[in-house]
């Protein structure tokens, strides 16, 4: 069976994530069920990669899922960070991809549903690695 881009995304398989990409630049702007966003996906379950891919071919890092959790991909960062753990393991990297998510502009002050930001989950969820990267300071902004 062939995996679909939300399916890809998800499992961390970055060939077939190029190639639904190949076949489609648009598919990354694709809602997928329970209203995520294939960077979503990639984000929550730490895949680097595939985060760069989208990313590359245009995926707003601010986009938000169309449920009412209103999430974006960095929420979804800190929430894999929360569920699997910080650490680089298993092909996933939560510190990697939240650098990535926030170079490509996104917005770890922006609320989703229940008034959460990254920030506050981070906090809430002891998530000390990922706070520097979330909150970058005056002279990294520079």
């Amino acid at each position: 069976t062939e995996l679909d881009i939300h399916e890809a995304c998800a499992m961390g398989r970055a060939g077939i994530v190029q190639k639904r990409l190949t076949d489609d630049p648009l598919v990354y702007d694709e809602v997928g069920p329970a209203g995520f966003l294939p960077l979503h996906r990639a984000a929550y379950r730490g895949h680097v990669d595939a985060v760069s891919l989208l990313l590359q071919m245009g995926a707003d890092p601010n986009a938000r899922s169309q449920n009412g959790a209103s999430l974006t991909a960095v929420h979804s960062a800190v929430a894999g960070a929360a569920r699997f753990s910080t650490g680089d393991e298993n092909g996933r990297s939560f510190r990697d991809v939240s650098a990535r998510l926030m170079a490509a502009g996104a917005d770890a002050e922006l609320e989703m549903e229940g008034e959460w930001t990254a920030i506050s989950a981070a906090e809430r969820d002891g998530l000390d690695e990922l706070l520097p990267i979330l909150r970058p300071t005056a002279e990294q902004a520079d």
